[in-house]
């Protein structure tokens, strides 16, 4: 299979979670409201409600309004991000990828100002786009840069202070991976 145009790699992903210990929440409203939601879960990517409604905030107009989510290794079963999937390699076959990490990282979520009312129900959900973990790492670079454990298992591990190709990228990639959608009871999403 041929590199794409944005050279990122396709992946079919079979498995994919990350460890939040915390989220951030900073925003202005007449003053600034900065407030920490400790959450200390495997996130397990795939379930659309694995962080829905965890944030929960005053009535209020919010500007400038920035959210960070803190990921981190909580055990040696629980690696701060652990993704496993297939892709094609440059032959047209399957090759499996493993990307794994115990290393803390963060991830900025930039958000649109939202108005919340004093009667207002609403529920944050996040949501992860998977297709821009690889972006710009094309499958020729995943088969000659990634470590190879087995024929037809790559794997971008960082456990240590290792300079481990790709993985700064990938890190830097999770900035546009995960959004917020923001819905009111019987609304639209009114942020994202």
């Amino acid at each position: 299979m041929a590199d794409s145009v944005v050279n990122r790699v396709a992946v079919n992903w079979s498995s994919a979670s990350v460890w939040v210990e915390k989220i951030s929440f900073v925003g202005k409203n007449g003053q600034l409201l900065d407030t920490t939601i400790m959450v200390k879960k495997k996130l397990n990517i795939f379930s659309s409600e694995a962080l829905m409604g965890v944030i929960k905030l005053p009535a209020g107009v919010y500007k400038d309004i920035n959210v960070k989510m803190f990921c981190r290794k909580n055990s040696a079963e629980e690696l701060g991000l652990d993704f496993i999937g297939k892709f094609s390699n440059t032959k047209g076959g399957k090759d499996s990828l493993m990307v794994r990490s115990s290393i803390a990282f963060e991830v900025d979520v930039k958000v649109n100002d939202i108005v919340i009312n004093p009667s207002d129900n609403y529920k944050a959900t996040f949501n992860f786009d998977l297709s821009k973990v690889l972006t710009g790492i094309s499958n020729s670079e995943i088969e000659t840069r990634s470590k190879t454990y087995q024929d037809g298992l790559y794997v971008i591990w960082k456990g240590g202070s290792a300079d481990i190709p790709f993985y700064n990228q990938i890190i830097q990639n999770w900035q546009n991976v995960a959004s917020i959608v923001i819905t009111k009871e019987g609304a639209n999403p009114v942020w994202k």
